[in-house]
């Protein structure tokens, strides 16, 4: 989505894995249910291919897996007991608590090229 730096790959369900990076705007991004072509430590850019999505073993379908933190809070992204949100009203996703919506990146990209194009 953006260049960045992957931080973590780890094993995520049902023998996918998932692949964190953190972005060069600060932002941290999950992409799950794929197999990675990344390691820790590598600077990845934007449109780079990093992963192929993968069916998982418990269904068989494949999608992918995408979680979108806006990088102002710590710690691992799976937060077991958490149940307040900074930026998704009436969440309960076991995440870290400044989860943000993945939509609302598609919003401001597509409101910043109608500006573009004026």
């Amino acid at each position: 989505m953006t260049d960045g730096t992957v931080t973590a790959v780890y094993d995520f369900y049902a023998g996918t894995q998932a692949i964190e990076i953190k972005n060069s705007d600060g932002s941290v991004i999950r992409y799950g249910e794929v197999k990675s072509k990344v390691k820790v430590g590598d600077k990845v850019k934007q449109g780079q291919v990093i992963a192929t999505v993968i069916p998982n073993t418990q269904s068989g379908n494949a999608m992918l897996h995408l979680e979108v933190y806006k990088g102002d809070s710590s710690r691992p992204l799976t937060q077991r007991n958490n149940k307040t949100y900074k930026y998704v009203p009436e969440a309960n996703y076991e995440r870290r608590s400044n989860l943000i919506n993945p939509m609302d990146l598609l919003r401001l990209k597509t409101k910043s090229e109608k500006d573009v194009k004026k």
